[in-house]
């Protein structure tokens, strides 16, 4: 059996696959096989790893060969034509929507990125009579088999009651059509109590998003309500008291100001898992300036090489951070768009509230910006040749569309693999 990496794509020339990681383990004689494109942890011994450095003397039919197959470790296919069907496939059959009850918030954080388009109101009936019809309009055509629903602002619980309300219709007409619904949330976490927990649930939950910065004496600086008063107790307290079947993820968002203290915040959500059995982690993100940010944290900004260490070295080893992905972001898929309280509909939820992005409304499905949804559509699937060789395709999916070509934004933890993989493998055996 001839097996030549380089030749045409057919079945039965197999080759060891280029989304795959080995790094020494920490048992002797052990080597670990992460697989990108899956997601999975391998362990092998030094036997098994040398048949498998050599596998093109094995026999095609043997136990050996047959499980690195199967486990994806050798492949006959082309994986990135592969991941392109995957991403392709998302793209016709689901349906992705951010909604946004108000662009109005209760809080007054020092580094908001959402400066230009706050905005006080919520969404009135009509709007959300209008909301409905645009997704019952789109879920009987049947192209779709998943509804992604993302619940967004400003602070989308001061709209429980519309969340409530506009949610409960939309889980009754998946219901009927039998389209899967997936609901999110990103909130501040100040509401997040367990009657909200309760409300999205019952639209199917699975994902929630918060914020924490830092210790109290830390996050107070950062994040306050509108007159300054403080809002981690209320966050935490919110945190220890609600139970819920969704993830929960803690984002961190590191600056001059508090990247000491990554680690202290990663310790702090540790306990709280602990005490409330929520599946909840932290993840690291870099403090970002835009037109709207203060002259106060114009200096503040750290180096995307120093961020990734920090968030590597602070804890960031420990989380879900390399789930294959199907997207880089949910702008670039073909049938996603973000809605505001207004019923103006967006193709990137970074253009909430700013007229001149609006690419319609759900009143009127006519485009009006159609260069709008093109910038993103054309930047679907990764183009850079970087990125389409890189072994991290499979869990970054490129830049954002609204990067720089010229940017080199690599996944955080590209520089720390080795440490990731191994960390994994401890988390596994501990867990047995």
């Amino acid at each position: 059996m001839a097996v030549v990496p380089s030749a045409r794509f057919q079945p039965g020339n197999y080759f060891k696959s280029k989304y795959l990681h080995i790094v020494k383990s920490d048992e002797e004689n052990a080597w670990l096989f992460y697989q990108l494109l899956t997601g999975q942890l391998y362990r092998l011994d030094a036997d098994e790893k040398a048949l498998f450095d050599d596998f093109m003397n094995l026999n095609p039919g043997s136990e050996a060969f047959e499980s690195f197959v199967q486990r994806g470790l050798l492949v006959d296919y082309d994986e990135l034509e592969s991941l392109k069907t995957k991403h392709l496939r998302c793209n016709e059959e689901i349906f992705n929507l951010m909604i946004c009850p108000t662009l109005g918030c209760n809080f007054d954080c020092i580094y908001c990125t959402e400066t230009g388009n706050k905005r006080e109101g919520l969404m009135t009936a009509a709007v959300m009579e209008g909301v409905f019809n645009y997704v019952e309009r789109n879920l009987k055509s049947g192209s779709f088999k998943t509804l992604r629903m993302e619940w967004f602002g400003g602070e989308p619980l001061l709209g429980i009651h519309i969340i409530e309300k506009l949610g409960g219709r939309i889980k009754a007409l998946c219901d009927d059509l039998k389209v899967e619904l997936e609901t999110r949330i990103i909130t501040n976490g100040y509401l997040l109590n367990q009657k909200a927990v309760d409300i999205l649930e019952a639209q199917g939950l699975d994902f929630i998003e918060i914020t924490v910065d830092g210790p109290k004496e830390i996050h107070d600086t950062l994040r306050t309500l509108k007159g300054g008063s403080g809002t981690y107790e209320r966050i935490i307290h919110n945190m220890e008291n609600i139970r819920t079947r969704a993830e929960i993820r803690v984002n961190c968002i590191l600056s001059k100001i508090n990247k000491e203290y990554f680690r202290e915040v990663v310790k702090i959500i540790e306990d709280i898992k602990r005490k409330t059995g929520n599946h909840i982690y932290v993840i690291a993100e870099r403090m970002m300036l835009t037109a709207g940010s203060r002259e106060y944290v114009r200096d503040k900004v750290i180096g995307y090489e120093e961020y990734c260490r920090l968030f590597a070295e602070g804890g960031g080893l420990s989380v879900s951070d390399m789930k294959p992905k199907k997207w880089r972001c949910t702008g670039v898929l073909k049938n996603s768009f973000s809605i505001d309280e207004r019923g103006n509909v967006y193709k990137c939820n970074a253009f909430l509230g700013m007229d001149e992005h609006i690419v319609f409304t759900v009143f009127d499905e006519k485009i009006r910006n159609q260069k709008e949804i093109d910038y993103f559509l054309d930047r679907s699937f990764p183009g850079r040749a970087e990125c389409l060789a890189c072994k991290l395709l499979p869990v970054c999916m490129g830049l954002c569309p609204l990067d720089s070509e010229n940017s080199v934004v690599c996944h955080r933890l590209k520089n720390y693999l080795d440490a990731y993989v191994r960390n994994l493998a401890r988390e596994q055996l501990r867990k047995r």
